[in-house]
Parts: C-alpha cells; sequence; structure tokens
C-alpha cells in the first residue's frame, strides 16, 4: 500500500488466518489522504503478487475499524472425495477413504455447543 501511495499507511485487516489457511473475501481498512484512492484497485492489483486480487475500495465512517466491527465471519471446509487436478496446496482436502456421512451429519449438530 505504501509503495503505492508513496506514503505511510498503516493496514488493518478483519482478522488473521492460521498457517496454511486461505482468505477469500478478506477485508481491511486504511486511511487515506483525499486524492490518494485514485486508480488504487489497478494499481494495486499491479503490484500485488498474482495469489492476491483486490476487487473494491469502498469509502466507510472514519471510526470504522475492520477488525473490530465485522459482525460475521465464514470458514468454510472443503473434502473432495475424487481427485482434482484444480485444486492444489493446501486450499481443499482430498480424501481417499469411504466418508461415513451419518456419524459426519452427528458431528455437526455437536458443534453449536462450542460457539
Amino acid at each position: 500500500m505504501q509503495k503505492v501511495v508513496k506514503a505511510e499507511v498503516t493496514v488493518n485487516g478483519c482478522g488473521r488466518t492460521d498457517a496454511q489457511v486461505h482468505a477469500s473475501q478478506y477485508v481491511f481498512h486504511a486511511d487515506l489522504e483525499e486524492g490518494q484512492h485514485e486508480d488504487l484497485v489497478y494499481h494495486l492489483n499491479r503490484t500485488l503478487p498474482d495469489d492476491i486480487a483486490i476487487f473494491a475500495i469502498l469509502p466507510v465512517h472514519h471510526n470504522a475499524h475492520a477488525r473490530y466491527d465485522a459482525i460475521q465471519r465464514t470458514y468454510d471446509y472443503f473434502i473432495h472425495t475424487s481427485k482434482d487436478p484444480f485444486l492444489k496446496g493446501n486450499s481443499a482436502l482430498y480424501y481417499e477413504t469411504q466418508l461415513d456421512l451419518q456419524r459426519m451429519k452427528e458431528a455437526v449438530d455437536l458443534l453449536p455447543q462450542y460457539n
């Protein structure tokens, strides 16, 4: 961010991910001077690595905080039972053994008690 706007900028993320976890629709906030947001999506995307993309930049209230004002977080877990050449790295679990769906449903019913 600092490289693109050519000024000192503090970036505050909405949270953090554990090692080997991938974030989708991650949100952050940064306080920018007037005019520093011009074509920022384009310039950030040209600067960032290929596996990171900025989709939009939106103005928010000056007291808004990406982490502390978040009202919802969603976690998705994927288990694939057949090989998929488009899944690479640690973005999904490839599990070759037959899954016991009934026991999995029973386990899911237990999750609310840990909320």
